[in-house]
């Protein structure tokens, strides 16, 4: 064991987790986790013809090719939902909805709806990024921490100013 390292890694760990629990973004962390969790489903006909899409109080909401897509996961929605809730190691799915879209799009399609390319922080906000990494004194570990707080302040913030 490199104990420098550890004790290194245990400094920027806490750092995030301090910044993430002070703005109580756990509920929102966690949906997103669902999001993604539902979108790496071993079922290779839900993998080809669903998507899901975003997570409102706690429902799922999933792109299907056709209805009968949709018949599938209303049948094993409740195995779904507690397969998702296991591996996020909570209740973060209650429900699944489903809506006829688009299920495979290209990465111009997602660069393009970037939610957060206007989204802009206060000073406050800057500063309390700042002061979270303070105690990181490696300047490329900072510079990619604040890189990340700064991308989840601004999800956060476009997602309850929509």
């Amino acid at each position: 064991m490199n104990k420098p390292l550890d004790n290194f890694l245990e400094k920027i760990n806490h750092s995030v987790y301090e910044y993430i629990n002070k703005q109580n973004w756990s509920d929102q962390i966690n949906s997103a986790n669902a999001v993604l969790t539902y979108n790496r489903i071993d079922d290779p006909i839900l993998k080809n013809h669903t998507k899901a899409f975003q997570i409102v109080n706690h429902e799922l909401f999933i792109y299907v090719e056709s209805s009968a897509y949709s018949q599938h996961l209303t049948m094993n929605s409740q195995k779904i939902i507690q397969d998702i809730n296991r591996k996020l190691k909570s209740k973060s799915v209650h429900k699944l909805r489903f809506k006829l879209g688009p299920v495979n799009r290209t990465a111009e399609d997602y660069k393009s709806a970037d939610p957060i390319k206007d989204v802009q922080l206060t000073n406050n906000e800057i500063l309390e990024i700042e002061n979270i990494l303070s105690n990181v004194d490696e300047n490329d570990l900072k510079s990619s921490l604040n890189n990340l707080l700064t991308s989840i302040t601004k999800s956060y913030k476009g997602i309850n100013h929509e």
